[in-house]
This record gives structure tokens, sequence and C-alpha cells, in this order.
């Protein structure tokens, strides 16, 4: 994720996050939203979770097995 501007901008003061006010904001602020809408949905994550878990709990145990090589 890209980090906002704000941090060593000497103009920084209150209602500075507004797009018409700051355009170092307004870049910042389209490249934050091209990122959101890249991320994948909050249940796209959870479904990926729960496959890793269910493919570790389902297949790495055997691994660690002695004599099975």
């Amino acid at each position: 994720m890209t980090a906002p501007p704000c941090l060593a901008c000497p103009d920084r003061r209150i209602g500075c996050h507004d797009p018409a006010v700051c355009p170092k904001w307004a870049a910042y602020d389209e490249i934050h939203r091209a990122e959101l809408a890249a991320m994948p949905s909050r249940k796209e994550w959870v479904d990926m979770v729960e496959y890793i878990h269910d493919r570790r709990r389902r297949y790495m145990p055997g691994r660690w097995k002695k004599g099975d090589k």
C-alpha cells in the first residue's frame, strides 16, 4: 500500500486532506482507490485463508512422520 504524502509535508494543516486543496493528496487518493479496487474482497480473502488452513490440516501432518521418505 502506498503511504500518504503527509508525513514530511510542510503545508500540512487542518483540512488539507481535500483533493481540491492539496494536489499531492489528490494523486495519493487516486492511487489508493486503485489499490483498494485491485485487492480481493473480504469473502475471497476468507475463502483463501480457509483453503490454506484446510490444506495444512490435511496434508502437512504426514510430512513429519518418521520413517516415511
